[in-house]
């Protein structure tokens, strides 16, 4: 885990800029599923680099 910190989602599209010295290979939201979500699936998306 190279960053971990708590943001309130509260739109449908939100964007996060991070400055890391690699680029990781994925992003989550609630990776340890502490949360009440129907779908699990599409809370990690792997990184794409721009």
């Amino acid at each position: 885990m190279i960053y971990r910190k708590r943001v309130k989602i509260d739109q449908p599209e939100m964007t996060f800029t991070l400055e890391l010295d690699s680029l990781p290979e994925k992003a989550a939201i609630d990776p340890r599923r502490l949360l009440i979500d129907r779908v699990y699936d599409d809370n990690v998306k792997v990184v794409d680099a721009e």
